[in-house]
């Protein structure tokens, strides 16, 4: 076969391979999920396996199993403390009306009605703030869209179940064996790259390991430094806030804005019975400051500490591979960009080393 029909080949395989993980692509983040949960219990099966029963030493299979409860009993720990927490915000929310958020903002209101009406400015509708206010908000909150939500709310929660169990069963046979992803691969490289490849397996899931570990560790950081400012400031349900704002924090650039945007809502709607210039505007830049706060020793103390012995990745090399992720895929392109961009450095050092480029990016692992 010659050398324009191989590529050919190559190419029609890679472009099937593609198309079958865009198709399946919800099995494919359950195997990536699962594959996550097994480099992060490793150590943990690692652990239960050197414990002994009498004379009898626990089977990897019994190891996994009890890896796989750890994680559920803290995944059930977890649910068990918000969802009463959820519950309360929930009904805090329904009982908020239309009319409970224009009498809060009744003031502001009228200062910028009389602030256009100083200069002649009236609506093209001809109808007041208030009404548009009113005419926007109110679908929010009535009964059908709070209806609406709630089942949405029950539907994601059953699908976040299903995939929970999925990915455990799965990362059940990744711990029970570790090496049968390794071997997969290995068992469709040809054999003058074996070296190349296991040196590039055992990288990876060292580097992997570490990374989604120090993601842990800055996520239950951040989540920490919200809920003491938010508990400072006198903000109510404080630990569920920090708990969302932990989890959105993964996501590069983005997470931390909407997770401010999702505290300043809660923090607003909860506290609609105050003045609003004396108490609800002054709380409302104390949110902004807590999550700007949190944000800058983010930034410029925690990642520089957490992340300085895992990806070895130049912070502006970091922000240009999540724009691109983040243009071509979207929100899961910039939760996924910095893992998969290291592992294409470990393959790149060993297969293109020879490059000048390949060099100077791959010089720190």
């Amino acid at each position: 076969m010659n050398t324009i029909n191989k590529n050919i080949l190559v190419v029609a395989g890679l472009l099937i391979a593609m198309l079958a993980v865009w198709h399946f692509s919800t099995i494919v983040i359950y195997i990536v999920l699962a594959a996550i949960v097994s480099l992060l219990g490793l150590p943990i099966a690692k652990l239960y396996r050197k414990l002994s029963i009498g004379k009898y030493k626990i089977s990897n299979g019994i190891a996994a199993i009890l890896t796989i409860f750890t994680f559920m009993f803290f995944f059930l720990l977890i649910f068990s403390l918000f969802i009463p927490l959820v519950a309360q915000e929930a009904r805090i929310i329904s009982s908020i009306s239309t009319e409970d958020v224009l009498v809060s903002f009744q003031e502001p209101i009228s200062r910028i009605e009389n602030y256009l009406a100083s200069f002649n400015i009236n609506s093209s509708s001809g109808t007041s703030i208030e009404e548009n206010i009113r005419a926007s908000i109110a679908p929010f909150l009535s009964f059908a869209s709070l209806s609406s939500f709630a089942n949405a709310f029950v539907g994601t929660i059953g699908e976040i179940l299903v995939g929970f169990i999925s990915v455990m069963f799965i990362a059940f046979y990744f711990l029970k064996d570790e090496n049968m992803l390794p071997d997969f691969v290995l068992s469709l490289t040809p054999e003058k790259h074996i070296v190349a490849i296991k040196n590039i397996i055992s990288h990876s899931r060292e580097l992997l390991r570490k990374y989604f570990l120090a993601v842990l560790i800055q996520s239950l950081a951040v989540s920490v430094l919200v809920f003491f400012g938010l508990f400072i400031v006198g903000v109510e349900n404080a630990l569920i806030i920090a708990f969302l704002s932990g989890i959105l924090n993964i996501v590069p650039y983005v997470g931390p804005l909407i997770a401010a945007f999702i505290g300043l809502i809660i923090g607003v709607s909860t506290n609609l019975q105050l003045d609003f210039y004396s108490a609800l505007l002054p709380l409302s830049f104390k949110i902004l400051g807590v999550y700007g706060t949190v944000q800058f020793i983010d930034n410029f103390f925690l990642q520089p500490f957490i992340f300085s012995n895992t990806v070895n990745i130049h912070p502006l090399e970091i922000f240009i591979v999540i724009l691109l992720a983040g243009t071509l895929v979207g929100i899961a392109g910039m939760i996924i960009a910095i893992p998969a961009y290291s592992v294409i450095r470990i393959i790149a050092r060993e297969f293109f080393s020879h490059f000048k480029v390949v060099q100077n990016l791959t010089k720190n692992i």
